[in-house]
């Protein structure tokens, strides 16, 4: 079988508490603060996981233990590349 790469992305909520005469001025005032700023406090781990794309991957993208087996468990997969390191050595190329 052929071997693709997905993508996909998770977003993540944050919070601000902001003085405003009603909701309008409130979003326009956020609107104007920076996202990444001490103000913006992270309100959760991640939600509305959503799958963008897929194509075919060439051989030099990937190794052969990255590639999802079917049959086994995802998280016993992650586990496994958690424990021999391999995971925190991936370099990703986001071209």
């Amino acid at each position: 079988m052929k071997v693709f790469k997905v993508t996909a992305t998770m977003d993540f909520g944050f919070h601000i508490f902001i003085r405003a005469k009603d909701a309008d001025e409130a979003m326009e005032k956020a609107g104007e603060i920076d996202g990444m700023g001490d103000w913006w406090v992270k309100s959760d781990d991640g939600h509305d996981w959503t799958l963008e794309q897929a194509w075919e991957a060439s051989k030099d993208e990937y190794e052969e233990e990255d590639v999802f087996v079917e049959d086994e468990d995802p998280d016993e997969q992650l586990g496994k590349k958690i424990y021999s390191g391999q995971f925190f050595k991936k370099e990703e190329n986001n071209e």
